[in-house]
């Protein structure tokens, strides 16, 4: 079952019950992030476009935004997009802009709108960038094409709810080590991110009881040969 990881990976919490004001937007920041997503360690990965937008006005409800590619012309418009609020920052942003199909995702300048619910408009533009061989390469060649990646964790529970998201502890040097610190995670999942997560990179999701279960069987086997 997909996850929306990227999503936590930049958010942890929603705040749904947000009110509209009438003032002009005032737009600090439009960032735009590729976003290639492995769902498995042979598969090549799927491609999207995340965009952010913080705010800095009295405005708290956006009511669309709108990107269009230079270079390609691809434009996409996104109605009521998701909001949220972390400390005295407003954000309203869109994690699934898909490029057409088997098209990769245009790098280079996009030109972006953010229209709010009075009618006001902001405009900005975000450059995308990433590795061209990243569209062919799998899972296992990401490391070596991204550099300067930071890594992140994301553990899951038997319900896929996410119940730890950030950066590996000091002791985790296996799966044991995480289920002994979360015993009801059942799935992980790495995040590599680069150029201020402008660049993100979804690595498969992996089972962390299948290891330790193998481990075990094997221990059994041994015990009923002695």
């Amino acid at each position: 079952m997909a996850r929306h990881f990227f999503y936590g990976f930049v958010v942890l919490a929603l705040f749904s019950c947000i009110s509209c004001a009438d003032s002009t937007p005032e737009l600090i920041l439009a960032t735009g992030a590729a976003v290639f997503d492995y769902s498995d360690e042979n598969s090549l990965p799927q491609l999207r476009l995340a965009v952010f937008v913080q705010m800095d006005s009295e405005v708290q409800r956006a009511d669309s935004l709108e990107m269009e590619s230079r270079e390609s012309g691809y434009n996409w418009r996104v109605s009521s997009p998701r909001l949220f609020k972390n400390g005295e920052k407003k954000w309203a942003c869109y994690t699934n802009l898909q490029p057409p199909v088997n098209e990769p995702l245009p790098a280079g300048i996009y030109d972006f709108r953010y229209n709010d619910a009075a009618g006001e408009v902001a405009s900005s533009s975000f450059i995308v960038a990433y590795p061209k061989a990243l569209l062919t390469a799998k899972a296992g060649d990401v490391p070596n094409l991204v550099t300067g990646a930071t890594e992140d964790i994301a553990l899951y529970d038997k319900n896929n709810v996410l119940i730890f998201l950030g950066k590996k502890r000091s002791n985790w040097t296996n799966n044991a080590a995480i289920l002994r610190d979360f015993n009801g995670a059942v799935t992980k999942r790495i995040c590599l991110s680069a150029d201020s997560n402008r660049l993100v990179c979804l690595m498969p999701e992996e089972l962390l009881f299948e290891a330790e279960t193998a481990k075990t069987d094997t221990e059994d086997d041994d015990s009923d040969e002695e």
